[in-house]
């Protein structure tokens, strides 16, 4: 009989959002509800007296962008999109530039190889009729908030950063990972790096919420992807190939488009309101610098 500040989280493995009602019981036993839905399979309610909390875990059919909405009566809306890659914004952000190479392999730069990775990627978006942007498209040093801030200055939808990463000792590290800062970034970071991992075929370093600058401050959806260790001497030799570098561009580009998409080649027409799964029923029933 009072508004319940509903909280969530995103889980994968499986895909599954998890929304905590505090100070709430449910008067009903455990339960599970099937769903005949396009996003959610099956929504998990249990209730705990001691504290007093009751959680429902919705079970997703797949990784697909959605919005959480508290509702002013308590509980929370959970609405799902699926629209088309080809009309949104995109900045694509190469790490480093001028005198900041990042890392160093015996051959590559770090700077070069993401400004290279970040232009395919961003000829494959405007192929597809993208908008699509570069915080730098030369070996300029970009200061690190200026590439969000740029970002929002053009209205950007989406944020990646593009990066190599390196381990303090030679042939020490391998794999592939993806980080993000805001939880509303999490649903992104999480289908990028399972794209990112099919594409290129090396080591599950996983997703993992950092504070980098970059990501940070960016108010969309914005991740940070380190696609090889440029001091790995197998991965260097991988990075030096034109192949390996337009499927890591691809694979950007597809985790942007399950993303946006989901898993249909097309986004189908919504009618108003499809699409939008409550779950409120529980306390109350070129370049750019």
């Amino acid at each position: 009989d009072w508004p319940v500040e509903a909280t969530w989280d995103l889980l994968g493995g499986p895909a599954r959002i998890c929304l905590t009602f505090p100070e709430t019981v449910s008067l009903s036993a455990d339960s599970t509800m099937p769903l005949d839905g396009e996003f959610v399979d099956r929504v998990e309610v249990r209730s705990q007296r001691t504290p007093p909390v009751t959680t429902a875990t919705a079970y997703l059919r797949e990784l697909v962008q959605f919005e959480f909405r508290r509702l002013e009566g308590g509980g929370a809306d959970v609405l799902f999109r699926r629209e088309a890659l080809a009309d949104k914004c995109v900045v694509l952000d190469a790490g480093h530039g001028g005198h900041d190479d990042g890392a160093s392999g015996r051959v590559l730069k770090e700077k070069d190889v993401n400004l290279d990775v970040a232009m395919r990627a961003s000829r494959k978006l405007r192929d597809m009729g993208a908008t699509a942007y570069l915080t730098r498209s030369d070996d300029t040093f970009i200061d690190l908030h200026d590439r969000p801030r740029a970002a929002r200055g053009v209205g950007a939808d989406l944020f990646v950063s593009v990066h190599c990463n390196a381990m303090p000792k030679r042939n020490c590290g391998v794999g592939t990972e993806t980080f993000y800062h805001w939880r509303e970034s999490k649903c992104l970071g999480l289908v990028m790096q399972d794209s990112l991992v099919q594409a290129l075929k090396r080591p599950d370093r996983g997703l993992k919420q950092a504070n980098f600058v970059v990501i940070r401050e960016s108010e969309m959806p914005a991740v940070l992807v380190e696609l090889m260790f440029l001091n790995s001497d197998t991965e260097e030799a991988l990075l030096q190939q034109d192949q390996t570098r337009d499927a890591a561009a691809g694979a950007i580009v597809e985790g942007l488009r399950r993303y946006v998409e989901g898993s249909l080649s097309t986004p189908r027409e919504l009618t108003p309101g499809a699409g939008l799964t409550r779950l409120g029923a529980l306390p109350s029933a070129t370049s750019l610098l």
